[in-house]
């Protein structure tokens, strides 16, 4: 937007006197007020707002003024670099006042190209991959993997159509990768199902017909002289709850599992992965065009000064985006040797060796595939903390479906077990099994990982009861912790088995001393001294996983290091076949209490047992 603003008078509210990094609070009807009444530098900041900011998304009271380089004195000085921080928004809006021959030396202006899909967007996205291939080890894992399916974008030579390329079909190996978040099941208007398969590879499909974040994957793939790309629902069979026999539902559901245990393969060996960071569902769209205002202003002087408004380049936000909070997105970009970030400001390009923005400023490092590349992470000592860190992060993103929650980060699991060479156990590790066993929620009231509607897809990890099983941090919906230093010493000849069986790997064997207590006494209960419950989650609510008052609780005694006693509360759910269900981890420091509690006491007169969790 482009506008000559004409000199008129300045009011007081102008006259700011702000000292360096200093900041004024001003209401946003008094900045109204004062436009209206004629005074040239309140007009130009409200002219700036209103070009900026979505009118639905102006629902603020007032604003803050932030010096960026030097004392301000006066709204009208040449030179001026400010910020306007728009409360009850997320939105800071950079505003810059330059003379005309000071244009391009302003300080603090951040000049990059107002639309992601613009030429120069473009040019820097094919600089950074062309630098990155020729200087950079980030190479695919393998030059000989292909995905079972891929899409054609240039098939033809008809760009309203692309094709679903076969494996059986040869293609060249190099292909994009999209990372999106789906959004509202009917905003997918286009899929690949049991019925539409044979079409969408024979004839092809209307590119048209695509959500817009396809259409826009499309075009930047061609843009970027490629030509094959790998869309999730375009390349995996989904299901069509209208259409689909109940054969058709099984094949759907086949290839569904069998795919999407392919996901780390596929975003590690791509080319490059386009990341949708800013939309929250497939027809936002890829790219984003930002509304930068710009006037010119007649000083009283005769000469000109111009004003240059836009979203302030802040690289903090980008972590905060849509796609990262999406568990099938974790672990696609920690995979992804290389990342395209489509961000709602700039781009920004992540790769196992460098990580820049558009705006060439400095980033953090949001990222974690420069982490992941480092084998000297996986050494005895350090893989279980690394284990664990990357579990707390996944635990902040969410899926659309309960069943997802072990799914989305098996693909990773796959990626470390070469390097940590150990046996997977639904979200542990056979040979660090106590340290990954001992989670808690940080909330300290998870809730159960169940889904009903619709029925949930089961899984190999799946029981009659629960999707997956208590004893794995994948149960509870929330954010797994564990504790800094954990209890290696066992007590009791406690051992943890683990017995194969293809009809029920959901089962586990562990041995040791189980001592009997009710839910009235501590520590369960909230009166006395017994310790700290930590419980999975809320077992006094009614229905699946409900423990009655005067119910009794086994306490599995697991370890006594340096004074701290630690048991895992076990609650029997089928006395007939001895099936039990973890509901959470006891705690005890005796140097704080003094008195050893009974539900540890007791276990010191009885023999090992053996119990199987669920």
């Amino acid at each position: 937007m482009e506008t000559e603003m004409h000199s008129g008078t300045e009011c007081q509210l102008c006259k700011l006197n702000i000292p360096r990094l200093d900041s004024r609070s001003l209401p946003m009807s008094l900045l109204l007020q004062s436009a209206e009444e004629g005074c040239r530098s309140c007009g130009t900041l409200e002219a700036c707002i209103r070009t900026i900011v979505d009118p639905k998304r102006r629902h603020f009271d007032c604003y803050y003024l932030i010096s960026n380089n030097t004392a301000v004195t006066s709204l009208s000085d040449p030179l001026i670099c400010i910020s306007l921080y728009l409360s009850y928004t997320d939105i800071k809006v950079q505003f810059c006042q330059v003379q005309e021959t000071y244009r391009h030396a302003s300080p603090g202006w951040v000049d990059v190209p107002d639309q992601t899909d613009s030429d120069e967007s473009l040019a820097w996205a094919k600089e950074r991959l062309e630098s990155c291939i020729k200087h950079h080890n980030c190479s695919t894992a393998s030059h000989s993997y292909c995905p079972t399916r891929v899409l054609d974008v240039s098939f033809g030579n008809d760009p309203d159509y692309i094709r679903v390329v076969d494996k059986n079909e040869t293609y060249s190996r190099q292909y994009f990768a999209l990372s999106h978040c789906w959004g509202k099941p009917d905003e997918m208007t286009t899929k690949l199902t049991v019925h539409t398969h044979e079409e969408y590879r024979t004839r092809g499909l209307v590119v048209e017909s695509l959500p817009q974040t396809f259409k826009d994957a499309v075009q930047f793939t061609r843009n970027m002289g490629y030509q094959y790309l790998w869309i999730d629902s375009l390349c995996i069979i989904q299901r069509d709850y209208e259409k689909d026999s109940n054969d058709d539902k099984s094949m759907a559901e086949e290839d569904w599992k069998r795919e999407s245990g392919k996901m780390c393969s596929v975003y590690q060996n791509s080319h490059l992965t386009l990341a949708a960071a800013w939309g929250r569902g497939c027809r936002d769209g890829l790219f984003y065009r930002q509304n930068i205002a710009k006037f010119q202003r007649t000083m009283p002087n005769g000469f000109s000064n111009f004003v240059f408004a836009r979203e302030t380049m802040d690289h903090d936000r980008l972590p905060y985006s849509p796609l990262f909070k999406r568990s099938w997105a974790f672990q696609e970009r920690l995979l992804s040797p290389r990342t395209l970030y489509f961000s709602r400001i700039e781009l920004v390009w992540s790769c196992k060796m460098d990580a820049k923005c558009q705006c060439g400023g400095d980033i953090l490092s949001f990222d974690v595939p420069k982490v992941l590349s480092q084998e000297h992470i996986f050494q005895e000592s350090n893989h279980i903390k690394v284990w664990h860190d990357l579990l707390i992060k996944y635990g902040l993103t969410t899926s659309s479906h309960g069943c997802d929650r072990l799914a989305a980060i098996e693909g990773l699991a796959k990626y470390l077990n070469p390097q940590m060479k150990r046996v997977y156990l639904a979200g542990l590790w056979q040979d660090s099994f106590w340290e990954d066993f001992m989670w808690t929620t940080s909330s300290g009231y998870g809730e159960r990982t169940e889904q009903t509607e619709p029925p949930p897809v089961k899984n190999k990890w799946s029981s009659d009861r629960w999707l997956f099983p208590t004893w794995s941090w994948a149960s509870i919906i929330g954010i797994p912790e564990w504790q800094d230093k954990i209890a290696r010493v066992l007590v009791g000849g406690v051992m943890a088995y683990y017995e194969w069986n293809a009809d029920t790997p959901y089962k586990l064997h562990l041995e040791g001393v189980v001592v009997l207590v009710r839910v009235s006494e501590p520590p369960f209960s909230t009166f006395g001294k017994g310790g700290e419950f930590y419980p999975d989650y809320d077992i006094s609510l009614e229905g699946k996983g409900f423990i009655g008052r005067e119910a009794t609780i086994h306490c599995l005694r697991v370890s006594n290091q340096d004074g701290r006693l630690i048991s895992v509360a076990l609650h029997c759910v089928d006395e007939t076949n001895q099936l039990y269900e973890r509901i959470g981890i006891v705690y005890f420091d005796t140097e704080y209490y003094g008195v050893l509690p009974r539900w540890w006491t007791d276990g010191d007169r009885l023999e090992p047992m053996r119990v199987c969790l669920i």
